[in-house]
């Protein structure tokens, strides 16, 4: 992550001002919500019936990823890192579970890191 003027720069895709952002190849800035959310929509891909299909957030699961991974402190981390989300059946949950399994252990430091997920079921 690049630190930035916050009065001067804004994410390419939600146009909010930031502080910190990742600089693509093209020249657009990503917010690190952004970041997570692309994440989500182009490396992710559905099973079962909708095998292969790719995961499309939904507004409530975009502004939730945006407010856990976007908001960040003067140092440029994470100003919340716990969530509880309860969700009802057949809403994605374990690929939202895995996908955020998946960003945390990509952006966690290599030490000192514990990231847990889980499910259950109503037996």
């Amino acid at each position: 992550m690049t630190p930035y003027s916050p009065e001067a720069v804004n994410c390419s895709f939600c146009q909010s001002a930031i502080s910190f952002g990742k600089v693509l190849r093209n020249g657009q800035i990503l917010c690190r919500g952004c970041e997570v959310c692309l994440f989500f929509e182009h490396r992710l891909s559905l099973t079962a019936d909708f095998a292969g299909q790719p995961f499309l957030l939904m507004g409530w699961t975009r502004e939730v990823l945006r407010d856990l991974f976007g908001t960040l402190d003067e140092e440029g981390l994470r100003m919340y890192k716990d969530i509880y989300l309860e969700l009802p059946k057949k809403n994605t949950n374990t690929t939202l579970c895995a996908g955020l399994v998946v960003v945390c252990l990509g952006s966690a430091p290599s030490t000192g890191t514990e990231i847990d997920g889980a499910a259950t079921t109503k037996d």
